[in-house]
């Protein structure tokens, strides 16, 4: 989970769908999943679950778009094959909101910094 939020940050498109199991990436391609749409800033691991070849990660990945801070939560499932982790799918919860954020505040993305600092 951690090397492919990575190879958002860095636009690896390439490491992305190699590590996108191929029953569930439709007609995505490499150059599409190396498109920058937003800026990542931190990723935060919940969960983990695993049992056999099937695995679960939940995340938040807190991103920057527009000069708003938002936060992407998900459940991902996650497949072995070839001692290799595959993504298939995931659950995404709705974002929530939790009202504005000064400038003195800590920053929501978790870094323990104040928000101007850091995101802001």
């Amino acid at each position: 989970m951690r090397s492919r939020f990575s190879a958002f940050v860095y636009q690896l498109g390439d490491y992305l769908l190699l590590t996108y199991h191929r029953d569930y990436r439709g007609s995505l391609s490499a150059a599409q999943l190396a498109s920058k749409t937003v800026e990542w800033r931190n990723l935060q691991i919940i969960a983990t679950d695993s049992s056999g070849d099937i695995g679960f990660v939940e995340f938040k990945a807190w991103f920057i778009e527009n000069g708003q801070l938002h936060c992407h939560h998900e459940r991902s499932r996650f497949v072995k094959e070839h001692d290799q982790w595959l993504y298939c799918d995931g659950i995404f919860y709705p974002e929530q909101k939790s009202g504005k954020i000064t400038r003195n505040d800590n920053c929501p993305c978790g870094s323990g910094k104040k928000y101007k600092k850091c995101c802001g």
